[in-house]
């Protein structure tokens, strides 16, 4: 079955315990092709943590880029 927004594939036995979303349909895939969905998902989920990491560190050093306008003089 493959599960989530990433079509993350789950293997038969684990699939067993699961109840099935309105998007999940079951699948039977060889042991290949399951490795090669596992290893795509696993690659989409490492990239999406990272730009998560990225975005979270530009966010961080905003301020920094931003300075503070200098009051005028009066």
């Amino acid at each position: 079955m493959r599960m989530g927004a990433r079509r993350r594939p789950v293997d038969f036995i684990f699939s067993l315990d699961l109840e099935l979303g309105e998007d999940d349909t079951p699948e039977w895939l060889s042991l290949a092709a399951y490795l090669d969905a596992l290893n795509a998902s696993a690659h989409e989920e490492t990239m999406v943590t990272i730009a998560e990491q990225d975005r979270d560190a530009v966010v961080a050093m905003a301020p920094d880029l931003n300075p503070k306008p200098s009051r005028p003089r009066s």
